[in-house]
């Protein structure tokens, strides 16, 4: 999660104008094109492999400087499996060396590369 700017516009004196603005409609067309590929790809990695190989595959493609912070109820919800699994996958991942806790919700990669051979592919975050 990032922190984002939301722009209220009022869609009784705008409509019109909105809808007529081709710019404003194909980009919102290839955003929600864009999303629903991310969605689908992520869908299909979640459906064809474990959860061991689906949450290397998050954890490599979030790290940044080898360190990942993220929300858990959320990526367990992305990745497709309860809290509970992620958790004892987190720790099978601690007891095996591929990461360390540093803290709640935040962890170090120490083996990006066996994470990558287990990832199998990337999640499109």
């Amino acid at each position: 999660m990032e922190e984002c700017v939301c722009l209220g516009i009022s869609i009784s004196l705008y409509q019109d104008f909105i809808l007529n603005d081709f710019i404003f409609m194909r980009y919102l067309a290839e955003t929600i094109a864009h999303k629903l590929y991310n969605s689908n790809q992520n869908s299909s990695i979640s459906i064809n492999y474990p959860v061991e190989n689906r949450l290397a595959s998050y954890l490599v493609s979030c790290e940044h400087d080898m360190i990942i912070e993220e929300n858990f109820v959320q990526v367990a919800e992305m990745i497709g499996c309860s809290y509970r699994q992620l958790q004892r996958t987190l720790n099978d991942f601690i007891q095996i060396g591929y990461i360390t806790k540093i803290k709640r919700g935040q962890f170090r990669i120490i083996d990006l590369h066996k994470l990558q051979g287990l990832s199998q592919d990337l999640y499109f975050i």
